[in-house]
């Protein structure tokens, strides 16, 4: 296990565009959910959260993304996927660079290889793997070009909801309603999320205020 950590964390030190994406897992039995938050901002890398990992770096982060994740996985020369399965969020594992090095931590065996078979597997704890991962690096590598083409991208699907929101219609229009939802959110408020369209739109504008506060029931959903 050791030899798997540090060959992660060489694989990170010579990263130019780093990419980690935090699943759910990334959060089960977590009791201090602050030391995963505070070992991602130690690495520095860009960073996607899916599922209940959403709300881990709070509501706003410099290293936080909520678009073009599909993009970004593409161009990364290294892709961290941590407690997330290679399902059909990530393509069936299909939604890397022909080059991007993958390396994936889960409790699981089985969803550690499932579909595909990453360039290094860890079999471990994902929030554990994040901690020690930051052990052995010292701090952000030199990626300040890479986050702002992530940022442009970033603030420009942020502009695009902004100019399709409808504040006036004969119906609710769900982006116009997440946008004054996120601007009225409090700040110990705890989402509950169902499945389906509505979820996803508000997956994308509505920011968690903090870590364990959107509560989701995970691919399956509770449709039916």
């Amino acid at each position: 296990l050791s030899s798997q950590l540090e060959k992660a964390a060489e694989m990170l030190r010579k990263a130019e565009r780093p990419a980690i994406v935090v699943g759910s897992q990334t959060l089960v039995n977590s009791r201090n959910p602050e030391e995963v938050a505070d070992a991602l901002k130690h690495l520095g890398a860009p960073v996607w959260l899916g599922g209940m990992a959403r709300g881990l770096l709070g509501r706003d982060s410099e290293i936080q993304y909520r678009h073009a994740r599909g993009k970004a996985l593409k161009e990364a020369d290294v892709a961290i996927v941590c407690g997330f399965p290679f399902d059909f969020r990530l393509k069936y594992g299909l939604g890397f660079g022909k080059k991007t090095k993958v390396i994936s931590a889960n409790l699981s065996a089985e969803e550690l290889t499932k579909n595909r078979t990453p360039d290094l597997a860890v079999q471990l704890h994902p929030g554990e793997f994040l901690q020690q991962l930051s052990k052995r690096v010292r701090g952000p590598g030199n990626w300040s070009a890479w986050h702002s083409a992530c940022r442009q991208r970033e603030d420009a699907r942020d502009a695009e909801i902004r100019g399709k929101a409808k504040p006036a219609g004969e119906l609710v229009d769900p982006l116009h309603f997440f946008l004054r939802m996120e601007e009225k959110l409090a700040d110990d408020s705890v989402l509950v999320a169902d499945g389906g369209d509505f979820m996803a739109t508000a997956a994308y504008i509505v920011k968690p205020r903090k870590p364990l506060s959107w509560l989701d029931p995970g691919v399956f959903g509770t449709l039916g």
